[in-house]
This record gives C-alpha cells, sequence and structure tokens, in this order.
C-alpha cells in the first residue's frame, strides 16, 4: 500500500496558527502546572555558588533538599515531596523555598482535584509565602530570588483566580506579576528562570485574535512568537531551576499552537525517556498521542502511567482514567469504556470532562445494550462547565436521548471512532456508505456529516480537490442548524486555500464560517481558529 502524505506533516513548516481548541486548553494548564515541575538530578546544574543555588537557599543541603522536593512534585508523589519540603522549612535558609514549593503542590490539586478545599488550601499557601518571602528580605537582604519568588506568586494567584472563573482579579494580579517580571528581565538580563513566565505569555499574547491582543495591550501585554520561543530555549538550556518545564512547554506549544503534532509526540518521547518515573511527563504525552490520532502507542504509555499510579507514594491523576476509557472507546472497545468511564464518574470529584465522559459512556452503552438502558445516562448528562465540549456533549446527549440511533447513526459513530483512532481507510469507507444511500439515515444531517468526515480524511491525505469537494458539500446540505458541519467544513476548506496561497478563496470561507448566522457546536473554538487563520492571511505569513 502506498505512503500517504498527511496534511499535518506538510503543514509543519507552515506559519503557526492555533489549530485546535483543546491543544489550546492543555497549554494553559501546562503554563499553570510548568513551574511545578524541574529537572531531574542529571539536568540541574551542577554550581553551588550562592548564584546558582535555588530560591534563595544558601547551603548545599538546602539546595538539594529543593531539587529533591522538585522532581518529587515533578513525579506526582505529592506527599512525599510535602515530607521533604518540611525538612527544608526546618533550615534556616530554607523558609521561602519550602513555601514557594507547597504554594504549588497545592496548585496542582486544584487543578487535578477541582476540590474547593484545595482553592483554599491555594489561598492560604499564597499568603504563607508572601510573609515568608517578607522574612527572607528581613534576614537575608532583597535580591533576585526574592523578587522572582514574589513574581511568581503573582502569576499563580492569577491562573487560580482565572480558574475560578474570576477573570478581572485574574487579568489585574497577571498584570502586576508581568511587571514584576519584566523588571527583573531588565534588572538581571543573564537571570534565566522568571524568562519562562514571560516567554509563555508572549507567545500566548500573540496567538489570541486581534481584537483581545488590543485589550491585552492595554493591560501592558505584548506579544511575540519569535522572541517568545527564543527566550523559552534559553531557559532550557541555561536556566537553574526551570529547565525541564521549559523544555516542556515547548513540546506543548508545537501542539497547542502550531498543530505540529509529530514535533510534539517527539519532544514528549525523548522527555519520558528522560524521565521514566514521571506520572506528569506519561500523561503528558498520553494526551499528545490521542490528539496525534495515534491510539495504539498512546495505549501503551497509558498502561505504563497506571503502573505508576499503583505504585506508593504516587498521588491519583483521574484524568488517566478517562483517557483509558476514551482510547477503549474510539478502539470500539465499547464494554471496556463504559467500565472504565464510570470508574472516572465514580472518582473525579470536580466537573472537568464530566460531561463528555457521560455521554461517551451512554454512547458505549447503546452500542452495546441497546437504547432503553443508553436512555436513563443520556438523561443526566449535563453542560457542568460553560465551555463548548460540555454544551456539545448535552446537546447530543438530548438528542440520543430521544429515540434510538439509526443505522446510518451507528455508522457514521463509527465512521467517527475510526477517524480519531487513525484508521482513516475505514473512516472513509464507513462515512462512503453512509454519503451513498447504502444504509439507512435518518435525516439530512447524517448526510452532511458525511460528506464532513469524508473531507476530513481526504484533507488528511493531502488530497486537497476531493476534501474541498466534500466540504463544499457539507455546506451546501445545511443539516440541523446546530450542528458544527458546515461552519467546521467552511474553516477548514479555507485553510487548505490559505495553503495554496489562494486569498481570495480562504478569506471568503473562512469570513462566513466566522459570521455563520446561527448557534452551533464548538462555536467558541472556531471562531477563535478562523480569526487567526485571517490574522495569518492579512499578515502574509
Amino acid at each position: 500500500m502506498a505512503v500517504r502524505f498527511r496534511r499535518e506533516d506538510r503543514r509543519a513548516t507552515r506559519a503557526r496558527t492555533v489549530q485546535s481548541p483543546r491543544g489550546t486548553c492543555v497549554l494553559l494548564v501546562w503554563v499553570v502546572l510548568y513551574l511545578a515541575c524541574t529537572p531531574p538530578a542529571s539536568a540541574v546544574a551542577t554550581d553551588t555558588t550562592q548564584a546558582m543555588r535555588p530560591l534563595g537557599v544558601s547551603t548545599d543541603r538546602s539546595a538539594a533538599l529543593v531539587d529533591v522536593s522538585r522532581r518529587l512534585i515533578f513525579d506526582y508523589r505529592l506527599v512525599a515531596a510535602e515530607d521533604t519540603l518540611a525538612l527544608l522549612r526546618q533550615r534556616v535558609d530554607g523558609e521561602m523555598a519550602a513555601e514557594h514549593g507547597q504554594l504549588w503542590v497545592e496548585m496542582l490539586r486544584c487543578f487535578v482535584t477541582e476540590d474547593p478545599a484545595a482553592f483554599e488550601r491555594f489561598d492560604t499557601a499564597s499568603t504563607t509565602l508572601e510573609t515568608a518571602v517578607e522574612s527572607h528580605e528581613e534576614r537575608w537582604g532583597r535580591d533576585r530570588w526574592t523578587r522572582h519568588v514574589e513574581a511568581e506568586r503573582r502569576w499563580m494567584d492569577a491562573v487560580i483566580a482565572g480558574r475560578q472563573g474570576n477573570y478581572l482579579s485574574a487579568a489585574w494580579k497577571a498584570r502586576s506579576a508581568r511587571s514584576r517580571s519584566a523588571d527583573l528581565e531588565s534588572d538581571f538580563p543573564s537571570f534565566e528562570d522568571p524568562l519562562l513566565s514571560l516567554s509563555l505569555a508572549r507567545v500566548a499574547v500573540a496567538s489570541v485574535p486581534r481584537t483581545f491582543r488590543f485589550l491585552l495591550r492595554i493591560l501592558g501585554f505584548r506579544g511575540d512568537t519569535d522572541a517568545g520561543l527564543e527566550q523559552m530555549e534559553r531557559v532550557a538550556s541555561q536556566s537553574r531551576t526551570n529547565r525541564y518545564p521549559a523544555r516542556v512547554s515547548r513540546a506543548i506549544i508545537d501542539l497547542a499552537l502550531f498543530n505540529e503534532r509529530e514535533a510534539t509526540t517527539r519532544k514528549l518521547r525523548s522527555l519520558l525517556e528522560d524521565t521514566p518515573n514521571s506520572l506528569l511527563s506519561s500523561y503528558l504525552l498520553t494526551f499528545a498521542l490521542i490528539e496525534g490520532r495515534q491510539v495504539e502507542e498512546a495505549d501503551a504509555v497509558l498502561e505504563r502511567a497506571h503502573d505508576l499510579m499503583s505504585r506508593r507514594g504516587y498521588s491519583r491523576l483521574d484524568y488517566l482514567d478517562y483517557f483509558r476509557g476514551y482510547i477503549q472507546f474510539v478502539q470500539g472497545d465499547f464494554d471496556a469504556a463504559q467500565g472504565a468511564f464510570a470508574e472516572y464518574l465514580a472518582r473525579h470529584p470536580g466537573n472537568a470532562l464530566r460531561a463528555q465522559a457521560m455521554l461517551y459512556r451512554g454512547l458505549a452503552t447503546e452500542m452495546t445494550a441497546g437504547w432503553a438502558e443508553a436512555a436513563s445516562v443520556y438523561a443526566d448528562v449535563e453542560a457542568f462547565r460553560d465551555f463548548d465540549t460540555d454544551r456539545w456533549a448535552m446537546r447530543w446527549a438530548q438528542q440520543r436521548a430521544e429515540q434510538p440511533m439509526s443505522a446510518g447513526d451507528r455508522e457514521l459513530l463509527l465512521a467517527r471512532t475510526a477517524f480519531d483512532a487513525g484508521r482513516y481507510d475505514e473512516a472513509e469507507r464507513r462515512a462512503t456508505s453512509v454519503w451513498n444511500g447504502e444504509v439507512d439515515m435518518e435525516n439530512q444531517d447524517d448526510r452532511a456529516e458525511a460528506a464532513y468526515r469524508l473531507g476530513r480524511v481526504y484533507d488528511i491525505r493531502g488530497e486537497d480537490a476531493m476534501a474541498v469537494t466534500f466540504y463544499d458539500r457539507a455546506v451546501d446540505i445545511r443539516g440541523d442548524a446546530r450542528s458544527k458541519w458546515a461552519p467546521h467544513a467552511l474553516y477548514y476548506a479555507g485553510r487548505i486555500f490559505l495553503d495554496r496561497e489562494n486569498r481570495t478563496a480562504a478569506r471568503h470561507r473562512l469570513e462566513r464560517a466566522i459570521d455563520w448566522p446561527t448557534p452551533y457546536d464548538f462555536s467558541d473554538g472556531l471562531e477563535q481558529m478562523a480569526s487567526r487563520a485571517l490574522d495569518r492571511l492579512e499578515s502574509g505569513a
């Protein structure tokens, strides 16, 4: 069989723009997590002079405790990390460094557990760190490390405020943090540790649509992708504490902003080879492989992660249970997927991925046990958060609760799972059977979906003419007004013409996607992606 060239590979060197709303979410989560992870001992500079000791400690013993505690956090062994931080806290020079580490432990717990008590503990830890910085300055004087720790504390406060939906508060806290980090950059040009926050901010601001970029400039933020990436690579090679997180951040940016899936998985594979005991590294690689539709390798990495999580001392990372269910779902093992999603829903107290897990559990139940049993599962699906994904899950569940799947519905679901698992020939065959009327369709929306899915298959293969033909058919059919098929088809067709430098055709489709007249699934994410693509067109990149 001839090897087909995939569009992602062909476009990897093209101008960079955001392609995936889910990937953007992962980037934002990583902005939160990155400082919780520090390099393994082999990656840390061995110079233990006062200037090179981390986070303001003044002795080799304290520096060693900092490195050990951070490595345990990176492994996601949080209790052991806290035990090490307790030893560091008892040392004369270790209080500020210990409280800094504790704040990152609480930050991780906020995002992983979504427990309200975790957010309360974070607030307490932030106040404690603020006091520790003041005490350190009184004893040792104000230096670059105290200023760096205080700036990071403010960055973390901003992110947690945003995570709780307090966006105005988050913006002002981020503005204060940026000012302090920028002052450090100016006063200590060779001090790399504060640069990771600034580099991430510069890349992120440069990636948002122009309207939002203008508002961010009012708050003092400036975007520059190239400068941000250059700084990030500098941190990865020279920072005392942030080499490892800079390496991870660069990999995640490749996926979240540039859609360079192969580059991301290559970097994260290398990362996991260097840090084989890291649950967080396994989690990140699993996610990247799922996004890249490499589910067999993702399944192998996931098994490795579950083995780590079962060992003594590791904290639970519930999202791995969701990944297990999703992989089983797209592999067609619906019985196993039901159990994995049920386990995730039973274990995880928060709302992250809850609506999707409930929907997929219902679909898996209908595929195995029938509609009557699945209907009660569908009825429980709610949009627990004001996210595209949650609203889509609730709408699809409501639709599925009304009546059993038709033969066409089942074939399209299998076409989707085949595509998401990277089985493109199977996806093409199943979508074609619906398009050609070989199976019974419930309505015209099934036909529109079949056209869209065929367009996606041909797009991935780099068969542009066929892809555009089916994208245009998905637009012309106009199925359910709430479905994504038509506006998303316009966006992907616009991307093809943008890559072929047909500016008129690209602009026409992208503007139609942005101006689509009715609400539809994933509209927020698509409008952002189409706006960024138009930015790319206007810039001539």
